[in-house]
């Protein structure tokens, strides 16, 4: 949903917008709302922004925060400088 709107906002289309980061953001969302917050060996596997191991709590600081934040904003920089 997210990419979407980011897309439109950029006047992309959300296919456009590749980055890994809204793979793993994907991996989190998933493991937090249907995992009831429990990391799984595929969050393990493929998240590397943030590091959790399986079975342990999915609990993003704020630090991490700012480092995702950080990370999104340098893709869609990169975006504007590719033109």
């Amino acid at each position: 949903k997210y990419r979407e709107e980011i897309a439109q906002t950029m006047s992309l289309t959300k296919n456009q917008l590749k980055s890994d980061i809204f793979g793993e953001l994907r991996y989190i969302r998933v493991c937090v709302i249907h995992n009831n917050g429990i990391a799984t060996s595929e969050l393990e596997k493929k998240v590397k922004i943030v590091r959790f191991k399986k079975g342990e709590l999915v609990f993003i600081r704020p630090n991490n925060i700012r480092e995702i934040i950080g990370t999104i904003k340098e893709y869609l920089y990169s975006l504007y400088d590719a033109d």
